[in-house]
């Protein structure tokens, strides 16, 4: 009798629907600043409106009337101006395709950055509070020498990898300092029906031996030298390719990255990682526009070109 009063309770508990009304508190948008710069780059910016927590929509709001000025202290550096050559692709539910003008602000006079200062970012617009950041570019650290050793095919519980690089430089021990380190491929492809050739540059996917931070679509390393301060640096990569082309080479290159920046790739990262995991802790991406939301970063970057 008491079994069949449990089951009769279960099955009347399994028929009720509770509708729970929970009220989401509407956050007012926020200029949005997304700008990655570096000494061989003029200035650059992407500004959008922030997405509330119930945006659905898979494309950004651009802002085409926004006034974006960089500075370097007090001096005015360049106001960046509106570019009308971008463009992305937007579909509808019907498959219909339309053009959206992205809010891509460019410098007009060809201005690039100075490795070595630091630079300060505003943009406004109507009716939305004005934002600001500041950043700086690091001096860059060259690479003292670069090794390529051939291993054969690997696979061993590992990422397959065929060769291993060391790079070594040489850490400043007056400053904090922030790296990236990544592998590429270069060349000259030959074009017969133009009768010239045109170089190319393509990423090899590489990672670290333990003890370096890695990730990046890939495979960049990026670390700090808050253990290695003041030291000669060598790091083991191990790395994938298959030169193809006569006069190929491998180039390693390295970046000093701000400490902005530092912090938005291992932020970024460690989201990516814990994405879709319910049981994981949610990681804030690194934000340093104040009153809105973004990134403002620079870098500088050398490089070692081995002939294989």
């Amino acid at each position: 009798m008491n079994r069949l009063i449990l089951i009769s309770s279960i099955l009347l508990l399994a028929g009720c629907e509770l509708i729970l009304d929970v009220k989401v508190r509407e956050e007012k948008k926020r200029i949005t600043v997304n700008s990655f710069f570096w000494p061989d780059s003029i200035w650059v910016a992407d500004v959008t409106l922030s997405d509330g927590p119930l945006f659905n929509d898979a494309y950004l709001e651009y802002i085409q009337n926004a006034v974006v000025v960089v500075s370097n202290g007090n001096n005015v550096i360049d106001t960046l101006v509106l570019d009308s050559g971008s463009y992305r692709e937007k579909w509808d539910q019907y498959g219909n395709v339309d053009t959206l003008l992205m809010g891509r602000y460019k410098s007009k006079n060809r201005i690039k950055p100075v490795a070595g200062q630091t630079f300060e970012i505003t943009a406004s617009a109507e009716n939305i509070e004005p934002v600001q950041a500041s950043s700086y570019i690091p001096l860059p650290v060259a690479i003292d020498s670069v090794e390529v050793s051939y291993l054969g095919e690997y696979y061993a519980g590992e990422r397959p990898h065929n060769h291993l690089i060391t790079a070594t430089f040489q850490d400043d021990p007056a400053t904090s300092d922030y790296y990236e380190l990544f592998v590429v491929l270069r060349g000259k492809w030959y074009r017969p029906e133009h009768e010239d050739s045109v170089e190319y540059v393509y990423p090899v996917y590489n990672f670290a031996e333990k003890g370096y931070y890695s990730q990046g679509r890939d495979g960049e390393i990026i670390f700090d030298d808050s253990k290695l301060n003041g030291k000669k640096i060598s790091v083991n990569i191990k790395a994938n390719f298959y030169p193809d082309n006569v006069g190929e080479a491998v180039e390693v290159r390295l970046r000093s990255l701000s400490k902005d920046l530092y912090n938005y790739r291992i932020t970024l990262g460690l989201q990516n990682e814990t994405s879709g995991d319910p049981l994981a802790q949610p990681v804030n991406v690194y934000n340093n526009v104040n009153h809105g939301f973004g990134i403002f970063a620079g870098y500088s970057q050398s490089a070692y070109l081995v002939k294989e």
